[in-house]
């Protein structure tokens, strides 16, 4: 019952008073003082709340100005049923019925909107467990109920309520819910529309009057929240496009006669297409004028676009926090001529108090210790709070791949806004492993590996790992560390060690033959720049290999250079120096949605090698978010590599030995194509040893270029705890492999115009065993000899 009814209630109990009350206690004399105050019929309710409730106490007159205003504030109080008042000489006598405890409240019938949507709207009404029950409300919470259900486009819904009356004056209540079907849209009219098609307004909408048939995520249910977001993407449609005086003049839903359809027309006044005549800073622009002038990208002429100029709000808003303003506000004002159609932006500025930060704190990092945190951190104490730097912290904080999420927050120190510390909250998540297992792949057949990692060993950020890993045709076993902090300015130093055994067979789609390498080798890195870090290597490796198959023209140049023709096997050390530089802007180390990353490799064997050769890859990743929660994202990624020889040997040019060759194909590069199956072919010796055959086995090139174009897509049917861990995409890849020189072969493989193609669907799922990938690919372009495979997957972790 709300307050106008006690009011009511009262008033009524006073007119009735006023009839039937005793004398006594109609007129106030002298006698009238009280001296005792009883109350009656209470249980739940202590008698110290009904005296409070009173406006008299002992030794007060009792009038019946402050006897109305007593029956009145009792039944304020919205505990009691009844109230009844009255006198035994100079002892005030208040007898109640309390009304009774709400106990239990439970809903049946509702399967399409949840209990604790519903729970939410009669806890408004003041209906919960524990308080007093009004059953005078019931009928509300009844109206309000089917009012959410209409909002949700179930105009069916009857909503019923049935209490059940216990002991102890207590009550539970049970809401009985009918849905009914909910109503589906039948048509969406806009009306009012002449400068864009309707298919094309009816594109902004969540609402459908047509469902496709492959759309089955979608239906044409009716929502009154959605209708309401509908309308909103309406106008910033068409603000986003110059018509700043777009309008929404009238909804109209009107159900079929059975509430089972809707009909929804929606009345429009588009207005004429402004442009942007001039753009200007004003306020207290303090010693940034220019600065902010030079941040607007808003340029004369352009149609006029509310979505670039809130973007320009927090651009402007962001070269003060740079600053110490944190707390800045930049409001773009529009000035309309309505003559020429153009808008003038005045971007005001409030800089607000400079912020200093006094502390910076760390918590939530039970195992990584302050030190990795802090080293991380552009943000300091005892500096001004600078937004950029903030970001860029967080940033930092994520790629390091220790924490499951990170959280920047500030808070004001004292009674002012311009002092505040600066916490960094994060969550860390398992940074290492102790697995072995098992594995199958398409690409690599069974593996049976092993591994014990660790990104940040110790909580020190340091990484180690022992790994050893056997699979259809290679054996591994490597150990490394690294110190990404060896010194203070953040140059890293590491290590690994790897023994790598391959035997090459048939059933590879590769060449037959045996290779032994042990090798060690030492890393040196440094940051040049925020996103720029150098990488050095300097290495030896002991290879041993032969050629114990089929002998292939490939092998036999390689042999009769380097080791024994008749036997076809060599022996050789190597000592390798290479140098990595990464430009590196990704928002996330798995799974990015925005950034981009660049690396650029150049490896060569020293002069004091057996062997002179090098190798060059340049790589390229892109990630474009398409919406605000970065569900979409279109992704581009390039790779490129060519490796030759850079002395002579008895006379002859030094070229990129065959085992050493670029591959193309597999899970990773051109996918719909079998592992190494694509390019150069070996060439097998004739049965009489007079000439050479092309063979179906791959043998690698020098040189090769790959491609891929990504749309990352939400995955179906995933629940919301998945989604971090499954990447679904559909993708496109194109690439070719060649060797420039083979035109001294008996085939000539030389030709870099010859690229395959390929399209498919790809889902990724980083599982706690490792990760998991499928890709259904189907070959666009491809040439006579090349392999093949409509579906791949790799399950368990790869090395």
């Amino acid at each position: 019952m709300g307050r106008k009814n006690y009011l009511k209630l009262a008033t009524l109990s006073l007119a009735v008073m006023a009839v039937v009350m005793p004398a006594g206690l109609s007129a106030a004399t002298n006698d009238d003082v009280i001296k005792e105050i009883q109350v009656q019929g209470i249980n739940r309710v202590s008698k110290g709340a009904v005296l409070l409730a009173l406006p008299f106490g002992h030794g007060d007159l009792m009038t019946k100005e402050n006897i109305a205003l007593a029956m009145q504030q009792l039944y304020a109080t919205g505990d009691f049923d009844e109230v009844k008042l009255s006198r035994n000489g100079n002892t005030f006598i208040v007898n109640v019925k309390e009304r009774p405890t709400i106990g239990a409240i439970d809903f049946s019938g509702n399967s399409n909107i949840k209990k604790e949507d519903l729970e939410k709207i009669i806890n408004q009404q003041g209906v919960r467990s524990g308080e007093a029950l009004n059953t005078q409300s019931l009928n509300q919470i009844q109206k309000s109920l089917e009012d959410f259900y209409h909002s949700s486009g179930m105009y069916q819904a009857k909503v019923k309520t049935v209490i059940t009356k216990l002991p102890r004056n207590r009550a539970d209540i049970k809401i009985e819910i009918t849905e009914g079907k909910a109503a589906e849209i039948q048509q969406i009219n806009i009306v009012g529309n002449t400068k864009f098609d309707e298919e094309v307004l009816l594109a902004q909408m969540e609402l459908r009057d047509d469902v496709p048939w492959w759309n089955f995520l979608s239906n044409q249910r009716f929502n009154g929240q959605k209708l309401r977001a509908d309308l909103e993407a309406l106008r910033s449609f068409y603000m986003d496009r110059g018509y700043v005086n777009f309008k929404i003049v009238s909804t109209a839903v009107e159900l079929t006669p059975d509430r089972k359809g809707i009909f929804l027309t929606i009345n429009i006044e588009e207005g004429d297409q402004y442009t942007i005549s001039s753009t200007d800073v004003r306020g207290d622009t303090l010693k940034y004028a220019k600065e902010l002038k030079d941040a607007i990208s808003i340029e004369e002429g352009e149609i006029y676009n509310q979505r670039r100029i809130t973007a320009n709000e927090k651009r402007l808003s962001s070269v003060l926090g740079k600053y110490g303003y944190a707390n800045s506000q930049v409001k773009a004002y529009p000035v309309y001529n309505e003559k020429d159609k153009t808008v003038s932006l005045q971007f005001n500025v409030i800089p607000g108090k400079r912020v200093h930060v006094s502390q910076v704190m760390i918590t939530g990092n039970d195992i990584t210790d302050d030190t990795v945190i802090r080293r991380e951190l552009r943000q300091m104490d005892g500096s001004w709070l600078s937004t950029e730097a903030v970001e860029l912290s967080e940033a930092r904080l994520n790629r390091l791949g220790y924490f499951e999420t990170v959280a920047v927050n500030t808070e004001n120190v004292g009674s002012g806004d311009d002092t505040v510390n600066m916490t960094t909250v994060v969550k860390e998540k398992p940074t290492g492993t102790i697995a072995g297992g098992v594995g199958i792949g398409t690409d690599s057949g069974l593996t049976i590996q092993a591994n014990i990692s660790q990104n940040n060993l110790f909580g020190t950020g340091n990484h180690g790992h022992i790994s050893a890993y056997e699979n259809d045709y290679t054996k591994h076993v490597e150990v490394g560390y690294t110190n990404p902090y060896f010194t203070v300015d953040n140059v890293s130093l590491g290590g690994r060690v790897f023994l790598d055994k391959y035997d090459g067979d048939d059933d590879t789609d590769a060449v037959n033959y045996k290779n032994k390498t042990i090798a060690a080798y030492m890393n040196l890195g440094y940051p040049l720049a925020e996103t720029w870090y150098l990488n050095y290597n300097l290495g030896v490796e002991k290879t041993k290999i032969q050629n114990r198959g089929t002998r292939f023209e490939q092998s036999d140049r390689f042999f009769s250079l380097y080791g024994k023709i008749s036997d076809r096997s060599a022996s050789f050390t190597n000592y390798k120096a290479s140098v990595d530089l990464t430009h590196n802007t990704l928002n996330r180390g798995v799974f990015p949605t925005d950034g981009n990353k660049q690396i650029l490799s150049l490896m060569a064997t020293t002069p004091n090698s057996d062997m002179h050769y090098y190798k060059a890859t340049a790589e390229s990743y892109h990630f474009y978010p398409l919406d605000t929660y970065h569900q979409y994202v279109l992704s581009f990624r390039g790779r490129v590599g060519y490796g030759n020889g850079y002395r002579e040997k008895n006379g002859i040019k030094e070229g990129l030995p065959f085992f050493d060759n670029f591959s193309l194909g597999g899970s990773e590069w051109l996918r719909g194509f079998k592992k190494s199956s694509v390019g150069p072919k070996a060439l097998y010796i004739t049965p009489d040893g007079s000439g050479y055959y092309e063979s179906g086995d791959s043998v690698g090139g020098n040189a090769f270029w790959a491609t891929t174009a990504e749309v990352i897509v939400p995955t179906p049917l995933l629940p919301e705890a998945y989604k971090g861990s499954v990447r679904t995409s559909v993708f496109f890849d194109a690439g070719a492999l060649w060797d420039t020189r083979s035109g001294s072969y008996s085939k000539d493989y030389s030709d870099p115009g010859k690229y395959r193609t390929s399209v498919g669907v790809s889902v990724t799922w980083m599982s706690p065993m490792g990760p998991l990938s499928f890709t259904v690919a189907k070959a666009v372009k491809k040439y006579d000899g090349d392999n093949t495979q409509q579906f791949s997957f790799n399950i368990g972790g790869s090395f």
